[in-house]
C-alpha cells in the first residue's frame, strides 16, 4: 500500500508545481515610482494588490523631484505617484504619461513631530519662536512638496527668516522624519502618515491647513506602462474603493 500512497503524493506535488509554474509564467510586473511621504501607505496597497492577483509590484522611492528627474532621463517606471499635482501635470504635458490618466489619489497633511513634543496646537508658534530646540528637519523645498509646505508654514508663522540656522534640509520627508526620530533633529515638519506609522510615539501636532497650500498628490500612468497589463491593473486598483480606504487609514484626506 505504501508505494501507491507515495505515487499519489508525487502526482499531487507535480500537479501543484505545474499550476504554480503556469501562474508565475504568466505573471507580469509593474514598476511604481512612489514619493517618499507615501511609502508606508504604499506597502499596504502593494500587499493588498498582490494578494488579489498574480502581478508583482516593484517599488522605487525618492523625493518627487528626484523621481521626476529619473523619469525624464529614461528610468523604466510604469506608474508614478507624485506628492503634488504640478510634477504629474508637467510629465503629462511633456508626453511622458497618458494624458487621460492623471487623478488625485491623496491629499496630504503636514505635522510637527518630535520625540519630546508635548504641546497643544495653539502653542505651535510659541514653540517655534522661543526656539527651545537645536534643529528642525524639513524636506528640501526645492524638490519635495512636503518641504515646500513646511517652508510655507514657517513663512505663514513669521519664523522662516529667524530659523535659518536651525533648519536642516533632508532629501525627502522620510529622511526628515528619520532625523527627528533618531534625535539628529529635535523636531520635524513631516507627513501625518509617517507620524501615524511610528507606533511608539504619537508626539505630533497637525498643522492647520490654512498655513500652507493643499498638498494634492496625483498619480499618472506613464507611457511605458500604457501597454503593460500589470501597470494598467495596478493603476485601476489605485482608483478603487479598497485602495481609497487604505489610503485614508494612513492619514490622508479625500480630495
Amino acid at each position: 500500500m505504501r508505494p501507491k500512497i507515495q505515487h499519489r503524493k508525487i502526482v499531487i506535488c507535480l500537479a501543484l508545481l505545474f499550476l504554480l509554474g503556469n501562474r508565475f509564467s504568466h505573471a507580469e510586473s509593474v514598476t511604481v515610482a512612489v514619493s517618499a511621504n507615501f511609502l508606508i501607505a504604499f506597502y499596504d496597497l502593494k500587499n493588498s494588490f498582490e494578494l488579489g492577483g498574480s502581478h508583482e509590484v516593484v517599488l522605487v522611492t525618492g523625493s518627487t523631484g528626484q523621481l521626476y528627474a529619473q523619469i525624464i532621463n529614461g528610468a523604466p517606471f510604469d506608474v508614478f505617484l507624485s506628492a503634488d499635482q504640478k510634477t504629474a501635470t508637467l510629465l503629462v504635458e511633456s508626453g511622458f504619461a497618458d494624458p487621460d490618466s492623471q487623478f488625485t489619489y491623496a491629499r496630504g497633511q503636514l505635522v510637527l513631530w518630535g520625540n519630546n513634543l508635548n504641546v497643544k496646537a495653539s502653542t505651535i508658534l510659541k514653540e517655534l519662536k522661543e526656539g527651545h530646540f537645536r534643529y528642525l528637519a524639513i524636506a528640501n523645498p526645492h524638490i519635495a512638496p512636503y518641504g515646500f509646505a513646511a517652508r510655507q508654514t514657517l513663512t505663514s508663522l513669521g519664523v522662516w527668516p529667524q530659523l535659518q540656522e536651525r533648519i536642516v534640509l533632508a532629501e525627502n520627508t522620510s529622511q526628515a522624519f528619520v532625523w527627528a526620530q533618531t534625535g539628529n533633529a529635535d523636531l520635524g515638519l513631516v507627513a501625518l502618515s509617517q507620524a501615524l506609522g511610528y507606533k511608539t510615539h504619537r508626539n505630533f501636532i497637525v498643522i492647520p491647513p490654512a498655513l500652507y497650500d493643499p498638498i494634492l498628490q496625483d498619480a499618472i500612468l506613464l507611457i511605458r506602462g500604457a501597454n503593460n497589463p500589470a501597470a494598467i491593473s495596478f493603476y485601476n486598483y489605485l482608483r478603487s474603493g479598497d485602495a481609497s480606504d487604505i489610503i485614508k487609514q494612513h492619514g490622508y484626506l479625500k480630495n
